[in-house]
């Protein structure tokens, strides 16, 4: 083999690295990775809403794939979108629904699949259900019928406003409030002026500050109160007012005594007979003293 024909050789399987690469190139930059062997899935539109190609594919806000290929099926008139899930890890359960969504205030849209509580799960190249995201306009149009009651009722409620509130009402309402303002200032210039009223609420003011600093003493003082009255409770008064009651009756047996007669003392309150005799003794003893003198 000569040099002229190894070069050419060289020169071929440079050009077809070359092409090949710029072919992987190519189709990376589409969004598809050949290096990367990825699951495919379809959904079908009628609309797609300026979807693009390589648009991300999330699940609740994960990136886990994107949008490889979308094309129009004249047939029936409707847009196939395929998508390639890269996370590995990730199953489809059936029921799990595309969904063409707003991105952004801009409206750059994307795929996300809302997962459903299926336990089963679907398989590469399964089509799965597919839906709009509701459009911002589509639902203040949907909302006009509310908007347009609650206008009407704000209306009325404005105009029953206005019928009430009539020019004199309005006046009077100035009026009051200007005397207010009024008053209010009158009060603030007599405080600012009047320093002996401060002074008077300075010291209200320092006062209720002593207070407030001594109620730890106060409160020492309210809880002695209450031991000395747990104290006096704790005393035993009963046995006290026993004894003196115990007194009393026999105070009132020894008088009893002296009214019925009973003993010396009481024959002396009530018969005059011994006081008779007791007299007579002693006008006796008396003129034998006199005799003898």
């Amino acid at each position: 083999m000569t040099h002229l024909q190894k070069r050419a050789i060289f020169i071929g399987i440079i050009f077809i690295v070359t092409l090949t690469l710029s072919i992987a190139g190519y189709q990376y930059l589409k969004g598809n990775n050949p290096l990367k062997k990825d699951r495919y899935f379809f959904a079908i539109f009628d609309d797609i809403q300026g979807l693009d190609k390589t648009a991300p594919v999330t699940v609740n806000g994960l990136k886990v794939g994107q949008v490889t290929k979308i094309s129009f099926n004249p047939e029936n008139r409707k847009i196939i979108v395929r998508f390639a899930i890269e996370n590995k890890n990730l199953k489809i359960p059936k029921g799990s629904v595309a969904q063409i969504y707003s991105m952004d205030l801009l409206g750059t849209k994307g795929l996300r699949i809302l997962l459903s509580d299926n336990k089963t799960f679907i398989q590469t190249y399964d089509t799965l259900q597919s839906s709009l995201q509701p459009q911002p306009f589509d639902l203040l149009l949907n909302r006009l019928p509310e908007i347009d009651s609650l206008l009407t009722n704000t209306s009325q409620i404005i105009e029953k406003i206005n019928l009430t509130l009539s020019p004199q009402l309005i006046q009077t309402l100035t009026s009051s409030i200007q005397r207010l303002h009024h008053t209010i200032t009158i009060i603030d210039t007599t405080i600012d002026k009047n320093s002996q009223l401060q002074q008077s609420l300075a010291k209200l003011n320092y006062i209720l500050l002593q207070i407030k600093n001594q109620t730890a003493d106060i409160q020492k003082i309210i809880q002695n109160t209450k031991n000395l009255t747990d104290t006096l409770r704790q005393l035993k008064l009963q046995t006290s007012i026993d004894k003196l009651n115990t007194s009393l009756d026999n105070l009132n047996q020894i008088l009893n005594s002296l009214k019925s007669g009973q003993g010396t003392a009481g024959q002396l309150l009530v018969n005059d007979t011994l006081y008779m005799r007791i007299d007579t003794f002693m006008q006796n003893l008396n003129y034998i003293l006199d005799k003898l003198r």
